[in-house]
């Protein structure tokens, strides 16, 4: 029995030792991808893919990205699946593998991170189905011929798009938005076939920038980001939030509120838009539309973003503690919320709050403040 608990003991320790194990070597080749450049294979067509290559390459030179990225010829001996995963598998070099199935009419690409679910359904929704609508590859059915003046920049374009997504998913956001704004840049000269789905994820990433950089207080430099991302798409929900906070955040509240009411204009429904009109509202005390919209919220509201919103109040109350219709407002998001988030996250209660606004403000200034909390709650 001892001996039993024993080696039971010594398995449980080694399968430690190799999730450790296993952790470190993949931080140890994050590192190495990151500082030395990242190598794509090319092995598509054995009398063209010098001139995809050197096409490629002087493509990243021009681009400035010549000293990260760099595409290099590879021979392969099975045109398969397997014998191509197997083969970047077992290379330290190799980060993509550039190929054309024998007789096929599409790309296939093979790289090293192919078992994360975000990026494979990257390139199945995205990628593939522009394969197959934009008809790549193109080639002569008689004698399979590639036509590679149309297809060099395909290749580059499509290569460079994976690269950036792996980074930006599994490395680093700021590394990955310096290739996707570099293909952004040239898919903005001529109506390339990634350009929208390049400006789409690189929005993404600069919403999520954006929303870092907030979270640090860092209300200048964010507001740079969502700019950039406002002239990708000046309608997109999370930039218009975005904005609309680092903007009151920096100052320009009636840029603030000119995001919001065009927010609340193109997703009336949507929690996110609502919360922001209602604070609209509040800071020029249209209290009766507020109420509304609280009553909007309620019924499509989300938890987490209470928690921000709860958050977003804690801000502004220690900024401008003289604003009591903050300390109102707090005190209808925290009602929300159960009794044991509150204690992580609000510190007070709602009906603390409620109190606290009825003792500091002033009863004529918030008169319909005040008639509801006497309607609603008995803590007079």
């Amino acid at each position: 029995m001892e001996h039993l608990e024993s080696l039971n003991l010594i398995i449980e320790k080694l399968g430690f030792i190799l999730k450790v194990y296993k952790k470190i070597s993949r931080k140890i080749n994050l590192l190495i991808i990151r500082s030395k450049r990242i190598r794509i294979g090319i092995a598509i067509d054995s009398r063209l893919d010098e001139e995809i290559i050197n096409y490629c390459n002087s493509e990243m030179k021009n681009s400035g990205l010549n000293s990260k990225i760099k595409f290099e010829r590879i021979y392969l001996k099975n045109k398969n699946s397997k014998s191509i995963e197997k083969m970047i598998d077992d290379s330290n070099k190799l980060f993509l593998i550039v190929w054309c199935p024998v007789k096929s009419n599409s790309l296939s690409f093979s790289y090293k991170e192919r078992g994360d679910r975000i990026i494979n359904k990257i390139i199945i929704t995205e990628l593939n189905k522009k394969v197959i609508e934009k008809n790549l590859l193109r080639l002569d059915k008689k004698s399979f011929e590639i036509d590679i003046d149309y297809e060099k920049p395909n290749i580059k374009d499509f290569s460079l798009y994976i690269v950036a997504n792996i980074i930006t998913f599994l490395r680093s956001v700021r590394e990955g938005m310096d290739i996707f704004e570099k293909l952004n840049e040239e898919m903005s000269k001529d109506e390339r076939v990634l350009k929208d789905l390049v400006q789409t994820r690189l929005q993404q990433i600069y919403n999520s920038i954006g929303n870092s950089l907030a979270f640090e207080n860092k209300y200048e430099d964010s507001l740079v980001i969502f700019n950039k991302a406002n002239s990708l798409n000046s309608k997109d929900i999370n930039t218009l939030a975005g904005l609309s906070v680092t903007k009151f955040e920096t100052g320009d509240e009636k840029g603030s509120e000119e995001s919001v009411k065009l927010m609340f204009q193109e997703y009336p429904d949507d929690p996110v838009s609502i919360i922001n009109m209602s604070f609209i509202h509040l800071k020029n005390g249209n209290y009766k539309k507020m109420f509304k919209l609280y009553k909007k919220y309620k019924k499509v509201s989300n938890h987490n973003t209470t928690l921000e919103v709860i958050e977003f109040f804690n801000r502004r109350i220690n900024k401008n503690p003289d604003r009591f219709e903050y300390l109102f407002a707090r005190g209808f998001f925290k009602s929300l919320i159960s009794k044991t988030d509150i204690k992580i996250y609000g510190k007070t209660s709602s009906d603390d709050d409620y109190k606290s606004f009825l003792k500091r403000a002033n009863k004529e200034r918030y008169i319909y403040l005040v008639n509801y909390l006497k309607k609603r709650i008995i803590i007079m």
